[in-house]
C-alpha cells in the first residue's frame, strides 16, 4: 500500500506523520487476529501439548512449581494466562502457595511491586508468590553442568531445585538470537550477570576484526551461534513445559505449548510465516516505529526496531526511527562505549572486556556507520549524536532532508511495527 501519510505509535501516543517526500509502500503482514477466548485454548493446549504430556500429568500433588515471567520490557498476555494455568495446577494438587512466579529480568533494572503485578494481574499477584531474578545475587545461581559452552553458565537455582518450571514469553523476531521467546527466558533470562556477558559473548566473530559473527541474523536460527548456545542451556534445566504466544494488536493471537524445544520451533515457523514479509528491493528511505510502549521504552529495545529497518534500507540511505526512549538508554553503560573513536577501536576494547552495553553499542554503531539514522525521541540530542545518529526535533526537518538528497519523488518504506514484523528482501535485491 502506498501511502503520503501514516500514523505511528510513539510511547503511548499515536502521532500523524505527513511523508513530506517520496512514495512509500507500508511494510505489514496478515497477522493473526486476537483470540476471543485465550483461556479456552489454553486449557486445549495444556491438554494435548506438543510432544508432550498433558501439563496436569506432569506434577503431583505438593510438588514446587515455578513460572518464569517475562519483565515490564516486552508484551506476553501473561496476565491472561496465569488465571488458567494457576487453576490447573491446583486441579493436579499444586496450589498457588506451591507456585512462585520468577521474572526473567536478564541484567534489567528491578521492578516496583506496582510494575509487577501489572504483569501479572492484581488478583494473581496477591495469591501468587512472585520475585525479581537478581543477576547479582551469587548465592541464588548454579552451574548448569555437563559438556560443552552452556556447562559453566549459571542459573538461578529455582529453576534447577524445583519440580516443574513453566517457560512463558512472547515469540518474537530477535536482531542477535533469531527469535525471542523460548529458552531465551532461562538463558539469559534468569542467568547470573557473568553468564549474561559469557552468553552475548558468542555474538562475535573469533576474529577481533570482523565485528559479530556471521550467523547472527533475525529469524535465522541455523548457524546462530546464540540461538544455539540458549538451546543447551535450556536443556540442561531439569524439568520444562512452554508456553508461547505470539501477540498481535487487540492481544493474544496464537500461543503454543509443550516441549520447551519442540514447542518453541513450531512457534517460530508459525511467527516467521505471519510476520516476515518479502520485499522486491531495499530503497534509499525508510520510516519504522518501535511499535510504541513498551516496545520503545528504551534504546536497547528501540534498536530491535532499528534492525528490522535496516534489512529493508539501500546501503547509505536515510532512516527515520521514532521511539520515544522514555526510560533512557536501558543499560547505564552504553553510552561511554561511543567514547570509542571507531569501529576497530570499538572492537578491540570489547574483545578486551566484553560487556553486554558494549555489545549493544556495536550493533547501533554499525547501523549507523552503513546509513544515516535519524532519531525522534526524548534522548539528550548530545548522546544521540555521540552514537552516531541524528537527532530530529521536528519531523518536517527529515522529510526536508530527504527532498534535498533524494528528490520528492524517492521511493520508501514505512514500518509501523519494527519490532514486530521482518522485511525478507532477496540477497541479490
Amino acid at each position: 500500500m502506498t501511502t503520503a501519510a501514516t500514523v505511528l505509535a510513539y510511547g503511548d501516543a499515536r502521532l500523524r506523520v505527513d511523508l513530506g517526500a517520496g512514495r512509500y509502500t507500508t511494510v505489514v503482514g496478515t497477522p493473526p487476529t486476537a483470540l476471543p477466548d485465550v483461556p479456552g485454548v489454553l486449557r486445549r493446549a495444556l491438554a494435548a501439548p506438543i510432544e508432550a504430556p498433558p501439563l496436569a500429568a506432569q506434577v503431583r500433588p505438593g510438588d514446587r512449581v515455578t513460572i518464569v515471567v517475562s519483565d515490564g520490557t516486552r508484551d506476553t498476555g501473561v496476565r491472561a494466562l496465569l488465571p488458567t494455568l494457576l487453576a490447573e495446577l491446583d486441579r493436579a494438587g499444586v496450589p498457588a502457595s506451591r507456585t512462585r512466579a520468577l521474572f526473567a529480568l536478564g541484567i534489567h533494572r528491578k521492578q516496583t511491586a506496582a510494575e509487577q503485578a501489572a504483569i501479572l494481574g492484581a488478583e494473581v499477584a496477591l495469591r501468587l508468590p512472585h520475585a525479581d531474578h537478581d543477576c547479582d545475587d551469587d548465592a541464588r545461581h548454579a552451574p548448569l553442568g555437563g559438556d560443552g559452552a552452556a556447562a559453566s553458565l549459571r542459573v538461578n537455582r529455582q529453576v534447577l531445585e524445583g519440580d516443574l518450571v513453566v517457560v512463558t514469553g512472547a515469540l518474537g523476531f530477535h536482531y542477535l538470537a533469531a527469535f525471542g521467546g523460548g529458552r531465551k527466558a532461562l538463558v539469559p533470562g534468569v542467568a547470573a550477570r557473568d553468564s549474561v556477558r559469557a552468553f552475548h559473548r558468542h555474538s562475535l566473530a573469533a576474529d577481533p576484526a570482523a565485528g559479530r559473527h556471521q550467523g547472527i541474523a533475525p529469524g535465522v536460527r541455523q548457524g546462530n551461534p546464540l540461538d544455539a548456545l540458549a538451546t543447551a542451556a535450556a536443556a540442561r534445566v531439569p524439568r520444562t513445559f512452554l508456553v508461547n504466544t505470539t501477540m498481535v494488536p487487540g492481544g493474544v493471537g496464537g500461543l503454543v505449548a509443550g516441549d520447551l524445544r519442540a514447542a518453541f520451533a513450531r512457534g517460530c515457523d508459525d511467527y516467521r510465516a505471519a510476520f516476515a514479509v518479502p520485499l522486491g528491493e531495499r530503497r534509499p528511505v525508510v520510516i519504522v516505529s518501535a511499535g510504541g510502549a513498551p516496545r520503545d521504552g528504551d534504546l536497547v529495545q528501540t534498536q530491535k526496531a532499528i534492525a528490522a529497518g535496516a534489512a529493508a534500507l539501500a546501503p547509505g540511505g536515510m532512516m527515520l526511527v521514532l521511539a520515544r526512549c522514555q526510560d533512557g538508554a536501558g543499560q547505564s553503560d552504553l553510552w561511554r562505549w561511543f567514547d570509542h573513536p571507531d569501529r576497530a577501536a570499538h572492537l578491540r576494547a570489547l574483545h578486551a572486556d566484553f560487556t553486554v552495553p558494549g555489545q549493544t553499542a556495536l550493533a547501533l554503531r554499525e547501523h549507523a556507520e552503513r546509513a544515516e539514522i535519524h532519531l525522534y525521541s526524548t534522548l539528550p540530542p548530545a548522546r544521540v549524536a555521540r552514537a552516531g545518529m541524528h537527532p530530529v526535533a521536528r519531523l518536517e526537518d527529515f522529510f526536508a532532508a530527504v527532498r534535498r538528497r533524494h528528490g520528492a519523488d524517492v521511493a520508501g518504506y514505512v514500518l509501523p511495527e519494527g519490532a514486530r514484523y521482518l522485511p525478507i528482501v532477496e540477497a541479490s535485491a
